[in-house]
């Protein structure tokens, strides 16, 4: 399976409540289940889904922020 990585970056992710859990809310709502999240740093979240649901799956991430 090919996967993809995407990365939620921006400043002051940890004063901001529930920014991974509205990135997986907008994506479990079309239907796409990330496989792995990340968390790597205060300024960003990462998600990696399953290659063939990249475009869906960004274009709900930019409605949703």
């Amino acid at each position: 399976m090919n996967v993809t990585y995407i990365g939620i970056i921006g400043n002051g992710m940890t004063d901001q409540e529930g920014i991974r859990n509205k990135a997986t809310a907008a994506l479990t709502s079309i239907g796409i289940s990330d496989l792995f999240h990340s968390d790597p740093s205060d300024v960003s979240i990462g998600i990696v889904i399953n290659s063939k649901d990249r475009q869906k799956a960004m274009d709900a991430l930019y409605r949703e922020f």
